[in-house]
């Protein structure tokens, strides 16, 4: 399936762009996350959230073609 990742705050720093095309097999968020870990392990230091549809995923959440949003941690107040 394909999805556009877009990257958020400090993660968008590491990586050098926001947004990536990105052709998937991953059917839940944690199958998606380990397929970016191979192919940006940069990222393998990183903490990151997934969310899609305005929600965040993780696990065995599935993820669906559309928009997935990467976020770094972040805390509320």
């Amino acid at each position: 399936m394909e999805v556009k990742l877009i990257y958020h705050g400090k993660l968008a720093e590491l990586m050098k762009f926001a947004t990536e095309p990105f052709h998937t097999e991953a059917l839940t968020a944690a199958d998606l996350s380990s397929e970016l870990l191979k192919l940006h392990p940069e990222l393998a230091n990183s903490t990151f959230q997934l969310a899609q549809k305005n929600a965040i995923i993780s696990g065995h959440d599935p993820i669906s073609e559309g928009t997935i949003d990467i976020f770094p941690p972040f805390s509320g107040g």
